[in-house]
């Protein structure tokens, strides 16, 4: 399965939706207070702005669950939630498919800090932006949950957008940079604590917790089934559109991506109901973890726990056999401080050999974010060779 960015900036510059997305996306973050010194997000550095109009993003139910039960609001200890988690078969909704009672096991001490990471790294992802807005009673009430069970000093609630007021919660406000929610560079940002490479947060009393994995511990408490369903983004990268919708894992890719782009005619043909020009059909389906992560779709493919975003658009063409112009700006934009260019040069002039070479490059280094394939001037999935170095390195 080939992983690409389903954007890159010669795509966007070719798309007026989505060069207008990216406006709006900045303006909408656009706010005198942001954190207190810009310095403090040195290491998501990468100006990559959202591919859907956070204003209009829209919410779309596609496999219902049975309304949940009014009961009265859990009370758990640490012991009884971490085995609730692990019944449930609970991960990670960020989409990294960690197992939830993993990451509480691993929380040695008490009067600990969680951070709810309400901050997108993705630029196509605009889920936790839609369930900060509109969540807010139930991320409260599993932020209650998990301070009672696990007897948190703090929790804190790290975003990008407009400040809420949010009973027993601090929020904090970090700068739109990517990838500004990577977990160590959040908690640094946040917490002003640096992790060495091989360092877990739980070892310094952190825990981080996606938004919407938050959610999902406050719905389970009235209703089990909740933990078989998840919010994903699904997107028309024609038009910039973007909804948030509610499916259960194990549905199908391309029913939920027709669902909310196509309509089907007399004929019993998908067309799009979106004002593109009619370049889009149903072939046409990326699914992944985002934007930057995406691969087609198989026919039949279905959600799993780890997808995050599905779209339909075009892949750009990368152009692997382009020279590499010198510029400097995929290493500019590396968060994680890879002489991105260097290996890339290593790689046009010796092949994919010697790569001891591209050592004192520091490729290990990389995080996968894919901010370099992005702003590649050349045109090039510079991820690819990057990835490439890391791995015969490592």
């Amino acid at each position: 399965m080939e992983i690409k960015c389903v954007v890159n900036r010669q795509s966007i510059k070719k798309n007026k939706a989505l060069k207008s997305a990216q406006k709006s996306a900045r303006k909408y973050y656009q706010e005198k207070k942001f954190m207190k010194s810009s310095k403090e997000a040195k290491s998501a550095k990468a100006k990559i702005r959202k591919l859907a109009d956070l204003r209009r993003v829209d919410y779309k139910v596609f496999s219902d669950i049975e309304q949940m039960e009014k009961k009265q609001e859990a009370q758990l200890s640490k012991d009884e939630l971490i085995a609730f988690c692990r019944k449930t078969e609970l991960t990670g909704r960020s989409g990294n498919g960690f197992e939830v009672s993993r990451k509480l096991e691993a929380i040695m001490r008490t009067k600990a800090t969680l951070i709810i990471n309400g901050v997108e790294c993705d630029p196509g992802l605009v889920t936790d932006s839609w369930l900060y807005r509109n969540r807010q009673k139930l991320i409260e009430q599993g932020a209650r949950i998990l301070r009672n069970a696990l007897e948190l000093d703090k929790v804190i609630l790290a975003t990008k957008e407009p400040l809420r007021a949010f009973n027993e919660i601090q929020e904090v406000k970090v700068a739109d940079r990517f990838p500004m929610g990577y977990e160590k560079y959040l908690i640094q940002n946040v917490l002003g604590v640096r992790l060495e490479a091989n360092e877990l947060p739980q070892e310094k009393g952190i825990i981080v917790m996606n938004l919407q994995t938050v959610i999902a511990i406050a719905e389970m408490t009235q209703n089990i089934m909740a933990a078989q369903y998840k919010y994903i983004t699904v997107a028309n990268l024609y038009t910039a559109e973007a909804k948030v919708v509610r499916v259960r894992i194990g549905d199908s890719v391309k029913a939920v991506a027709e669902s909310c782009f196509f309509k089907r005619d007399s004929k019993s043909n998908s067309k799009c109901n979106s004002k593109c020009d009619s370049k889009c059909d149903s072939k046409r389906i990326y699914a992944g973890g985002g934007a930057f992560s995406c691969h087609e779709a198989a026919p039949g493919e279905k959600i799993q726990d780890t997808t995050g975003y599905i779209a339909i658009g075009d892949m750009p063409k990368y152009q692997d056999a382009a020279k590499c112009k010198g510029c400097k700006a995929c290493s500019r934009n590396c968060p994680a401080g890879v002489s991105v260019h260097k290996i890339v040069q290593h790689v046009e002039k010796k092949g994919m050999k010697r790569v001891e070479m591209c050592k004192s490059f520091n490729p290990t280094a990389c995080i996968g974010c894919g901010a370099c394939t992005y702003g590649c001037m050349a045109g090039k999935d510079v991820r690819e060779v990057i990835r490439w170095a890391k791995k015969e390195l490592s």
